[in-house]
């Protein structure tokens, strides 16, 4: 079944659950192509929670006429929004084969914010992932990561730990504080720039801690650890307080300016 959700007149956004039939299939395939027709830029929003194998052989033999490969300039912005691990793995795909079309990829509980990147209301597809921890210890970088990494919580660590690599010298210790990670686009983690990043910031490191997170990240430091040239530890989240210790530094907890409220009750 397909519900049509109101938006502005260059965007296609839609709900589907249970799977389409063929006559909504071509209704949607018609609805696209008139969107195309008629607007410069046509922007995307799909939100679905899986398909069944007949929905996917129709959806198949209907891409080829639905995307209008020879006018691709056409597009905008594209979010597809499910949790269906398969969804997600054909979607993935096909962004690779659509060329110069900014293709994004949510979770089901982030279907708000992909319908707000669509429609234009947010500059970003997803809320930053990434952000830093301030340590006592300039030879001790902490950084914490919870929700979707993107390109731009890649480039931020590279524009903001560049510099700091260069000041302070010698060797480095790491602790990492995990969440809820998810990633939008495993793509970016192998590009070029970001493997020499790393590569070099590893190549400093003494210490590593990894605290929290899944326990895919907790299996996969466990066997990483005895293949990698530095001391890895993965640290239970109620181990964070050992962690620190481990690699020799604090969390900075910057206070805030008393507010004049607050000064008036001071005096």
């Amino acid at each position: 079944m397909i519900n049509y959700i109101a938006s502005p007149d260059d965007v296609l956004a839609v709900r589907i659950r249970d799977g389409l039939s063929p006559d909504e299939l071509q209704e949607l395939m018609k609805r696209l192509q008139d969107k195309i027709d008629s607007s410069p830029k046509t922007h995307v929003f799909v939100d679905i929670d899986r398909f069944r194998a007949e929905d996917w052989k129709a959806a198949l033999e209907a891409l080829p006429h639905s995307w209008g490969l020879s006018r691709l300039d056409r597009y905008g912005r594209i979010a597809i929004v499910s949790d269906d691990r398969f969804v997600r793995t054909w979607s993935r795909v096909e962004s690779a084969i659509l060329p110069r079309v900014h293709y994004e990829i949510f979770h089901a509980d982030e279907a708000d914010r992909a319908l707000q990147w669509v429609e234009g209301k947010i500059a970003e597809p997803h809320e930053p992932a990434l952000s830093f921890i301030e340590t006592n210890n300039p030879l001790v970088l902490a950084y914490s990561i919870d929700g979707t990494m993107s390109k731009a919580d890649i480039e931020h660590a590279i524009v903001t730990l560049q510099p700091h690599l260069a000041r302070e010298l010698g060797p480095i210790s790491v602790l990492g504080r995990f969440g809820d990670v998810r990633f939008s686009d495993p793509a970016s983690f192998f590009d070029e720039r970001y493997i020499r990043f790393k590569k070099d910031t590893l190549a400093r490191v003494e210490r590593y801690a990894i605290v929290g997170g899944p326990t895919w990240l907790q299996l996969m430091i466990e066997a990483t650890a005895p293949f990698v040239p530095f001391d890895l530890r993965y640290f239970e989240k109620s181990d964070e307080a050992a962690a620190w210790d481990w690699v020799g530094a604090r969390e900075e907890v910057k206070i805030s300016e008393p507010t004049s409220a607050a000064m008036v009750m001071i005096a």
